[in-house]
């Protein structure tokens, strides 16, 4: 009874561990499935790297994003909504007269 208890223990040892898999991992070394995935320890390391820089233009160009959506409300502020009304009113116009045309021009070639 000792014997099993002591077997079936060292057994889970041996699979939590990842001996009886094969994953006999040494100091300083990954094991074998992390080795094996190069591409993404890069992209990884490159994150890692290249992180800090990344968030500082982020923060920058959140920044800029700020000053233009400012000075476009500041802009939208200063309209006069008569002359608004009037620029809507000549493309509305300019609109319907284009169609107009393009409407002539369909049935004369139809003939």
């Amino acid at each position: 009874m000792k014997n099993l208890f002591f077997a079936l223990s060292l057994g889970t040892m041996m699979v939590f561990s990842g001996a009886a898999f094969g994953q006999e991992v040494k100091d300083g070394e990954k094991p074998k499935q992390e080795q094996n995935n190069t591409r993404s320890n890069g992209k990884n390391n490159m994150n890692r790297k290249f992180g800090q820089e990344r968030a500082a233009n982020m923060k920058q160009m959140n920044g800029e994003k700020q000053e233009r959506t400012a000075a476009f409300d500041n802009k939208q502020e200063g309209k006069d909504p008569q002359k608004e009304a009037e620029k809507k009113a000549r493309k509305e116009e300019k609109d319907r007269l284009k169609a107009e045309k393009k409407m002539v021009k369909k049935n004369k070639t139809r003939k």
